[in-house]
């Protein structure tokens, strides 16, 4: 019972430590690093609602246009803009929600697509 207890508060830290080096790390990503790392890495932040201030406003800096988007798969993008609805309760990013939102649109992806990103790609 007692690792119960613990074993969120450790998750929630890993995260936090995880969100922290790859926010170090984020001017240089390229490619899969930047287009499904980072995705990946926010989404599991916001499966433990281990909110990063910081890689959040890197990614939504990085990603601010459609057109910055573009390269990114579909679950990526649904994972990205489910990650932001969790983890930017106080409107923070809405302008970068805005954004994601209308990739969404673009693609032709669904709300319904988009909550389905939680469930993790495999189940997508």
């Amino acid at each position: 019972a007692v690792a119960s207890l613990v074993a969120p508060s450790l998750g929630e830290d890993f995260m936090r430590s995880a969100a922290g080096h790859l926010n170090d790390l984020f001017p240089k990503l390229t490619g899969k690093d930047l287009y499904l790392g980072v995705p990946t890495v926010i989404w599991a932040c916001a499966k433990l609602n281990a909110h990063h201030e910081n890689l959040l406003a890197s990614a939504a800096k990085r990603f601010r246009s459609t057109k910055k988007l573009s390269p990114m798969q579909d679950f990526s993008l649904c994972a990205l803009s489910w990650s932001y609805e969790v983890l930017d309760s106080e409107g923070e990013f809405k302008y970068f929600r805005n954004v994601l939102a209308s990739e969404v649109a673009r693609r032709n992806l669904s709300d319904a697509d988009v909550e389905r990103s939680s469930l993790g790609y495999l189940k997508w």
